[in-house]
């Protein structure tokens, strides 16, 4: 009989990169996704940022407002991280990236 190893790793946003997503990050990035996907300030909801994580991530338009946010906020290096994961990798950083963002609670 056979064992098999388990070879897939976990992807974890390295903590250097982390470090990068302060709240600032957040609401910049937030605010970029706005734009993107056409939406307006009084639009802002909790539920909205919840449909944006089910539906956006890993879109076109997100990586759009990732690469601006980074632009404007001063950390290139965490776009340039991003742009080099495998596909794979980029989703789990996408929801990782939400999951850090959702905890500053910018709409509660």
């Amino acid at each position: 009989m056979s064992r098999c190893k388990n070879i897939i790793e976990k992807f974890t946003i390295p903590d250097d990169i982390k470090a990068l997503i302060t709240e600032e990050f957040g609401k910049e990035f937030t605010g970029q996704l706005f734009t993107v996907f056409g939406k307006d300030a009084d639009d802002i909801t909790s539920a909205w940022f919840e449909q944006i994580g089910m539906y956006c991530e890993g879109t076109r338009g997100w990586c759009t407002a990732l690469e601006k946010t980074a632009d404007i906020i001063g950390c290139r290096e965490l776009f340039e991280y991003y742009k080099a994961l495998p596909w794979y990798d980029s989703d789990e950083f996408d929801g990782q990236l939400y999951t850090i963002i959702k905890g500053y609670h910018l709409f509660d």
